[in-house]
């Protein structure tokens, strides 16, 4: 007598490539998921401001004019303080010294990381409105102080200008904007 053997077809479900990624990014990233997902997401967005930052598109309608803002406000103030400047394009001129608002000094990319970060981070929308708008306006008027002690430190110690600006201001600027968005994380979780 012969018996015929049955099968029961289980078809075995291979993970889409979807799913699969999916289901490990669910599974080993547990409590850490919302950290590494801002992390990607502030990443993923500098990442595209760097790129953007390098097209003559942002450097005509976007630097310069930015650049040529902070050179008029400067050179208003630094009159102000009986220098005798004017605002000529991107420079800060006076007899004794000309000094050149150039890229990297126009406060976009710490106002970028400051404004990435608090929109990125989940919070309430008043939170965070009112910490960009408090980081903005706080880093505006810090790029102005920058700008002026440039000024001052070129006319009357012209030796320590290289200094200032690349070891000692750049340094400062994005360690404030960064201490600034520390700031803003402690008051928005200290509630829960």
């Amino acid at each position: 007598m012969s018996k015929k053997k049955t099968r029961k077809s289980q078809a075995k479900k291979k993970p889409s490539s979807t799913g699969g990624l999916k289901n490990w990014w669910e599974n080993s990233l547990g409590e850490r998921k919302p950290i590494v997902k801002f992390w990607l997401g502030f990443a993923g967005i500098m990442l595209l401001f760097y790129i953007l930052a390098i097209q003559p598109f942002y450097v005509e309608n976007i630097q310069e004019p930015v650049s040529t803002f902070f050179a008029h406000i400067s050179s208003g103030l630094l009159s102000l303080m009986g220098q005798g400047t004017t605002a000529k394009g991107m420079s800060i001129i006076s007899d004794d010294y000309l000094l050149l608002i150039k890229k990297g000094c126009d406060a976009i990319a710490p106002i970028m990381l400051v404004v990435t970060g608090i929109l990125l981070f989940p919070s309430d929308r008043r939170k965070k409105l009112a910490g960009i708008g408090i980081g903005v306006v706080s880093l505006f008027a810090l790029n102005l102080f920058r700008i002026i002690t440039l000024y001052f430190v070129g006319v009357y110690a012209p030796d320590y200008f290289e200094f200032m600006h690349i070891e000692f201001w750049q340094v400062v600027f994005i360690g404030l904007a960064i201490l600034y968005f520390f700031y803003w994380l402690h008051w928005v979780t200290k509630e829960r």
